[in-house]
Parts: structure tokens; sequence; C-alpha cells
């Protein structure tokens, strides 16, 4: 397909999915080092491999102390941001308390504890994933579909040596009009974003790197090709007003297809982690609860990387939510879940994160967002001028930015188990590259937050 030069100049902004931009960072001597890994089936040769250098023990909690917008907003435009020569972080970048939000928070794990939810436990059915230990492998699923009607998987690299699952949920564009949805994988092939036939390797996949705590977890990446951030239910093909015709939107339902083989493939978990970064963070969020309906017999953890933010309707316009949601099929998954908590269909982006914060505030949960994200700020700004806005022209200006993701941290003050970790800066995602073990908050690293939550424990609020 032949670009023109506006999608050219999009597609470099879209790239913010998979890439690294201005961020605090270690040494590079710190940084965990990777090769790629080349296509489906190779085995991991890690046992060899030397050790990375030991974490920094360096370890602060930071929290907002915003009340209101207008409060949160003259807190952002007071503090450097990147563009002023850097981060001013809530503790000043020097005290140095523990982690721990109060006395008792990170004990007992959760383990294996039945979960109480109003909805009934999934049925799973299938037979379970095989696959040679230490492998990545990739499965084709006969009875999915991605947005152009191809067929969808998942790669899975199995570890019988280990009870504990990793789900991530691959990122990338939305598929809402003629720019976004160029820029959008339509199928597993697309090289735009990384598919998964071939195997990670950065990031939490640096499976070398001692620091990594999921090296030696059951590993199963879902590739992102449905447009609809994995939540959209359509059962028929869809036309994008302005854009490609007949798109299945179909993400929640190959979600559905492939638990009931995933589930199977793990019966004694004894721990699940759901995760995934921008486009893939939203649909970490759309999918929580079918995920814990799937796995009922623990309490699973998700960590959200970089989604389009919990914004209030003030900067994430109502046009725009309600053109995902009727575009998509959201009313038959997150808001059929969400129910009285989001009682406005065409403002839920919000009320359905502080809904899903509430229903399970019994376990560690986190967001990771930078402060002056690029992309994010991209995205909200197409919904200007009813909806009219240009992806490449009409960005959110970075201070109403900060100050909203403030204000919701804010909000997240009833779930003292939900952590956030604000970089300073405008990079873009941060679990699949290796800045997530040199990407800093304050004076806490990603790599450390992170494996808190892993381990079934409480990180705090890390950054302003």
């Amino acid at each position: 397909m032949s670009l023109s030069p506006w999608l050219i100049c999009a597609a470099c902004l879209a790239v913010a999915c998979e890439s690294v931009s201005a961020a605090p960072r270690v040494p590079s001597s710190e940084r965990g080092n990777a090769s790629p890994a080349s296509v489906t089936g190779q085995k991991d040769d890690v046992e060899n491999e030397p050790a990375a250098p030991p974490a920094d023990e360096t370890r602060s909690t930071a929290g907002a102390d915003a009340a209101l917008v207008s409060r949160a907003l003259d807190a952002a435009r007071a503090q450097p941001t990147a563009s002023d020569g850097g981060p001013a972080p809530h503790d000043g970048g020097n005290a140095q308390p523990s982690f721990a939000l109060e006395a008792g928070l990170d004990a007992p794990r959760d383990g294996a504890v039945p979960v109480n939810l109003p909805w009934p436990p999934l049925e799973t059915s299938g037979a379970p994933l095989s696959a040679p230990d230490r492998t990545w492998t990739y499965v084709e699923f006969p009875d999915s579909r991605c947005r152009d009607g191809s067929k969808a998987g998942l790669s899975v690299r199995l570890n019988s040596a280990s009870k504990k699952v990793l789900i991530y949920l691959e990122g990338g564009v939305y598929c809402f009009d003629a720019t976004t949805c160029a820029l959008n994988p339509s199928n597993v092939n697309d090289t735009l974003f990384n598919s998964a036939k071939s195997a990670p390797s950065a990031g939490i996949f640096d499976l070398r790197n001692e620091q990594n705590p999921v090296r030696d977890w059951n590993l199963v990446y879902v590739p992102y090709c449905t447009g609809d951030a994995m939540g959209g239910t359509k059962t028929t093909p869809t036309d994008v007003p302005g854009g490609p015709s007949k798109q299945w939107f179909v993400g929640r339902l190959n979600l559905e297809k492939f638990l009931q083989r995933i589930v199977p493939t793990f019966p004694e978990p004894s721990d699940v982690l759901l995760t995934g970064m921008s486009a893939g963070g939203s649909a970490v969020l759309m999918n929580m609860v079918l995920v814990q309906r799937a796995f009922a017999k623990l309490k699973v953890r998700h960590i959200n990387d970089s989604s389009l933010p919990p914004l209030s309707k003030a900067m994430l316009s109502e046009c725009l939510q309600t053109k995902l949601r009727t575009l998509w099929g959201l009313d038959q998954s997150l808001l059929a879940e969400c129910g009285d908590s989001c009682p406005d269909h065409d403002d839920y982006w919000q009320a359905h994160s502080l809904f899903l914060a509430r229903t399970f505030a019994d376990r560690p949960s986190g967001f990771i967002d930078a402060v002056e994200d690029s992309m994010m700020r991209a995205v909200a700004g197409v919904g200007a001028r009813d909806c009219t806005g240009s992806l490449l022209f009409d960005s959110v200006a970075a201070a109403p930015f900060r100050a909203e993701l403030l204000l919701y941290r804010e909000k997240l003050a009833p779930f003292p188990r939900y952590s956030t970790f604000y970089p300073a800066g405008s990079q873009h995602t941060w679990l699949k590259d290796n800045s997530f073990y040199s990407g800093m908050a304050g004076k806490i690293r990603l790599v450390d937050w992170f494996s808190k939550i892993a381990n079934g424990e409480v990180p705090g609020h890390a950054g302003p």
C-alpha cells in the first residue's frame, strides 16, 4: 500500500507505540541486552548468558496532591517538564521511603483464592495449547478473524517448571477513521507492528535479563489485528465512516475463543498477570473482567502501559467516545459489564476505569503513562471541534494532559492497591523495549515497580 506524505508522517508518530523517546535513563551499561529472536519455534538459550547487573535498590513513593483540576493544572504549569530541562518529581528526587503504602498491605499474597464476582465463571472447554517447552510457538485459531477477515492467533512460550502466567495484549493504533485505520495492522502478518510470529526479545520479553520478573513465567502473546483495542463484538463486517469498508471488529470475540484454550493449558496457575501497551493497554481494561471470569479460582492482576488514559470528557470528547462505542460494539462488552457504574454511554472512558479499580480493589494493579505522552495526546486531540480534529495537528497540550493524569490519580485514592507510574517526558509505551529497565519516575525504576505487582505486592504511586 502506498501512503501519502501525511500518513507517512502519522506513521512516524505511531511508531512511538513501539519505540523510545525522551525519558530518564540509567547508564547504558546497566540496561538489559538482547538480540532479536528469529522465527516461530525458536528455542531460547538463556542458561549461558551473562547475568544482568543487579537492580538499583534506591526506591521511593510519590503521590499527587491536586484536589481540583485547576490546582492540578497550576501545579503542572509550575513544575519543570522534559521540555523545560527535566523532571520535577513529587518527592523532589531525594526522599527514599519504602514502596508499601501502609502496614500490612503487601501481605498476604493473593495466591489461588476464589474470587467473588457478580458474573458467572467463563466456561472453558477447549483443548490445551501444545508447544515445546521454552519455545515460542504460534497457534492459529481457524474460527477467529482479523480486521481484514484473515485468521488470527497467538504465540506461547510454555515453561513446565512454572505455574505463573503472563498474558500480553499487543499494542497498535485504534481504527476509527481513514488515517488511524491506515496505521493499524489489519492482519497478523502486518509489519507495522510486531505480529509475534517471530519471538519478541526486549523489555519484559528479554528472557536473558535476570532483572526481568517474568523471565521464567509461561508467556502468552496475543497479536493485535482487529483495530478495536480487543473490545469489539460486531458479528458482521462494518464500514468505517470515511475509511475502509467491511472491517471485522471482533477483538473481544477472538479473546473469548483464545481463553477457551489458554485456561485449560494452565489448570492450576499460582499467578495470572494481564498486561499490554498502547491499544493493548486499553485491551487490558476492556477485557479484565473477561479474563478474571476465565481464571475464576485466583485473583488476576493487571498492568496497563500507556493506553488512552482515563480522561474526563473535558479532554476526551463525548463524540470520540461515542464513535468508538458504536463502531466497535462496546455496548456488548465493557459497558455491559460496567452496568450502573457507567450510566452515560457517551462518557464512559474514565467511569469504566474507576469501575475496574473498585471491582478489583482487593489485589495490586497499575497504570503506566508518561506525563506528556505524545501519542495519547494526539489521539485525544482527534475529538476536537466535534471530532473533526487531526491526529497530526490537534494534539492536546502537555500541561492540561498532565493535570488530568494527576486528577485521575486523586480519584484512585479510595483504592490504595491501585498504583500509577508517571515518568517525565513524552515517551509512549515502556514494557516491550529496554526502557523497561532504564525508565524512571523520580527515584523509582520501572522494573522495580512492575516487579512488585508481578509478585503480588503494592508498589504505590511513582512520579510527580
